[in-house]
């Protein structure tokens, strides 16, 4: 498993299956997309162009606000 999968499955519920939830969603919309582990979050890149960072620093956030 690569650090990337292993950041997503590490975090805990309900973070965990929001952020399984988008990379499945990426992984359809733009097949030829690569998941890679940048600055201690996971990236995925179109070729050498980044399209989406996933961080669960702004889940908490959010999870904070919605209290």
């Amino acid at each position: 498993m690569n650090p990337a999968e292993e950041y997503i499955l590490s975090r805990e519920e309900p973070y965990r299956s929001i952020l399984l939830h988008i990379k499945a969603v990426i992984e359809m919309v733009i097949p030829e997309v690569d998941m890679k582990y940048k600055w201690n979050i996971p990236c995925f890149y179109d070729g050498k162009q980044p399209i989406c960072y996933l961080n669960t620093f702004f889940f908490k956030t959010y999870e904070r606000l919605s209290k």
